[in-house]
């Protein structure tokens, strides 16, 4: 008997995907993460709807125009580029995360 297994949901709701809404292919994988569940529609925000000062400052703005910004609503750090989307995707691909890590190793 095969069992179908529900999508896990977002393993930090604290945590929030700021892209550029201006951008389509920004629009359409993080409108793929809210779709596969990976990420909640309120934890995705564009850039043009930030209105809180603390979403603001927690950005690195050189870094954020170039690498898609993983905010942490309770001070934790921002995470960057390919580390944002490896802590999305590891909930999928649990394999993902640990083989990041080993590429990330000094």
């Amino acid at each position: 008997m095969k069992t179908t297994t529900r999508p896990r949901p977002f393993p930090a709701e604290h945590k929030v995907i700021v892209y550029d809404d201006t951008c389509p292919m920004c629009s359409l994988y993080t409108k793929a993460f809210v779709h596969t569940g990976m990420v909640k529609a309120e934890n995705r925000i564009g850039f043009s709807q930030l209105e809180h000062d603390q979403f603001i400052e927690a950005l690195d703005p050189v870094r954020s125009r170039h690498e898609i910004p993983l905010l942490d609503r309770e001070g934790g750090a921002t995470l960057y580029g390919v580390d944002a989307l490896v802590y999305i995707l590891r909930q999928r691909l649990p394999l993902a995360s640990a083989r990041w890590q080993q590429v990330r190793m000094p």
